[in-house]
């Protein structure tokens, strides 16, 4: 997970206990989100099965955050 221009951080994900395979639970998620609510970019890369790495970008800027 990369914040904007900062360093790759490491998080480890949970699957779900359904077993789907389209959704994963992030751990120190708390940490995730307070990062994202100061953040204008997000990008995450994940290793998928049969695709390698991947990365997925987001323009977080101007998210509306409901507490």
């Amino acid at each position: 997970v990369k914040f904007d221009v900062g360093p790759m951080l490491t998080f480890y994900g949970l699957e779900a206990e359904g077993g789907s395979t389209n959704i994963i639970f992030f751990d120190g998620y708390s940490g995730i989100l307070a990062a994202t609510r100061k953040a204008q970019h997000l990008k995450i890369q994940a290793l998928f099965y049969q695709e390698g790495k991947q990365v997925m970008e987001f323009d977080v800027a101007g998210l509306e955050w409901k507490k």
